[in-house]
């Protein structure tokens, strides 16, 4: 358990885990750049996460656009390993073509994301690789300031 965060972390964290499927998967992150992929600053906490988006039908990022073009220090997933990404500003025309030539989900309007005590509402517009716009809207635990994931049934 990581003090600072309260989140579970470790190879009994990963076994856990793998015994689930889940329809829905978030993930946050500390860098996203489009040849590093999606990377964390923590290798317990990358490794959780990619035993989280292995459990997952849907794979969704969350992040704040200042982890836009950064580089952490280990990796997560491709970008591609992630099917849409959630975040608090429109991303630049370069990533937005870059989405679009990768086939990917795209972010179409601003997401908000409410904290109210130990839960978050999400709600977001997502245009999938058929080109057809879906509304996401789901409740999860928020365990930290700085970052946060969920899986949901």
């Amino acid at each position: 358990l990581k003090a600072e965060s309260l989140a579970l972390v470790g190879s009994q964290c990963e076994k856990y885990l793998s015994n689930y499927h889940v329809d829905k998967v978030f993930v946050s992150c500390k860098g996203l750049d489009r040849n590093a992929g999606v990377t964390d600053s923590n290798e317990l906490t990358a490794l959780i996460k990619q035993a989280m988006l292995r459990a997952g039908r849907q794979k969704i990022l969350v992040v704040d656009s200042s982890k836009f073009d950064k580089v952490s220090f280990v990796n997560i997933t491709p970008v591609s390993g992630v099917e849409a990404i959630v975040t608090n500003a429109r991303p630049s025309e370069a990533w937005l073509r870059y989405f679009d030539d990768q086939l990917f989900a795209v972010i179409v309007k601003f997401y908000r994301i409410q904290q109210g005590g130990q839960l978050a509402v999400l709600e977001a517009d997502v245009q999938d690789r058929a080109g057809d716009l879906h509304h996401l809207s789901d409740v999860f635990f928020w365990h930290s300031t700085h970052s946060f994931s969920g899986l949901f049934l």
